[in-house]
């Protein structure tokens, strides 16, 4: 029943107008409304956007805290700032609510549960360590455009005078892990100081299949990126290519690596991958079984990179095509 982002948050300034903030009976600590008795306890926060005393649905946000169950006993926090603004207009009822954490319960659970926390320390202890903060358009913990808490999160490395940040991997490094060209792939500077605004085109597009960049391609990228990274040093802000010199696919003696396509098999379209190591000629064509041309798809001179090109067979018999 809440509105989509709540109305609470301006994400053009980045500011919280907590003034609403507001304690009912009849909310549960679920992030919804009415009789739970098997759910969520009842009593909860809400904020009361028209300020009329009454929780609308679709316009007001039913504040949803973290809620630990443990035999016989059933916890909620809600986040520090909600906490500490309910506390000071003394919104909680008295006697105080059981499923609600104390003022010190609720400051030794975010000690432990925050990692914000702890991040000028992790650079203080550990100069050497270099991040990146892997960010997409849609996140698990929030909605909204401008992705406050990655930007919590990132700044915090930066204010911390971390040796290297950077806000998701080098766009080289993403299309070298998934095999294909990814135009759409952030390929932000390094230590790059975001804003609410700058921020939302920095993220990485969410993908699947061949549009996008899925997680765990993303994971791979930072990772190698970072270890490169970490082996050589190179702490500039923005790369021209992969920095590694270990013996990969590619080898010393080739020009080219010519990839896997995908899909494979496929109905009538395929997309074909391959990577040029230097300038020069290159013909990409297609054959069947029988070793006749059917089609050529490429001849020109071409630079250093990776290209990635699609095969339409709607025209050809069914079969199998060589490449």
């Amino acid at each position: 029943p809440n509105p989509y982002i709540n109305p609470a948050y301006d994400p053009e300034t980045g500011v919280w107008d907590l003034s609403t903030l507001t304690w009912d009976d009849t909310v549960n600590t679920g992030g919804g409304h009415g009789p739970s008795p098997n759910g969520p306890p009842r009593g909860g926060l809400y904020f009361d956007i028209n300020e009329n005393g009454v929780v609308d649905y679709g316009t007001d946000f039913v504040v949803h805290p973290t809620t630990i169950k443990l035999p016989g006993d059933t916890t909620s926090y809600y986040s520090e700032r909600v906490h500490h603004n309910a506390m000071t207009k003394g919104l909680f009822p008295v006697p105080w609510p059981e499923h609600i954490s104390t003022v010190q319960e609720n400051i030794d659970f975010w000690r432990w549960h925050n990692g914000e926390k702890y991040i000028a320390d992790a650079v203080a202890d550990n100069p050497d360590l270099m991040f990146i903060v892997l960010a997409f358009e849609k996140d698990h913990v929030q909605t909204a455009l401008d992705h406050p808490h990655v930007l919590i999160q990132y700044s915090g490395f930066l204010q911390a005078s971390a040796r290297f940040v950077r806000l998701n991997p080098d766009r080289t490094y993403v299309e070298e892990i998934l095999g294909r060209a990814e135009v759409l792939a952030a390929d932000n500077d390094a230590f790059f100081t975001f804003d609410h605004f700058s921020i939302r085109n920095a993220v990485e597009p969410n993908g699947s299949g061949n549009t996008g960049v899925p997680l765990n391609p993303g994971i791979v990228a930072s990772a190698c990126e970072l270890a490169d990274r970490t082996r050589t040093g190179d702490l500039r802000p923005q790369l021209d290519g992969i920095i590694t010199t270990a013996k990969t696919d590619d080898g010393p003696h080739r020009s080219f690596v010519l990839r896997q396509n995908y899909p494979n098999p496929f109905n009538t379209k395929t997309k074909i991958t391959f990577k040029m190591a230097k300038e020069e000629h290159a013909a990409l064509e297609i054959y069947n079984v029988l070793g006749e041309r059917v089609v050529t798809l490429l001849d020109k001179q071409l630079t250093p990179g990776l290209y990635e090109l699609e095969f339409d067979a709607a025209q050809y018999a069914s079969g199998i095509y060589l490449y």
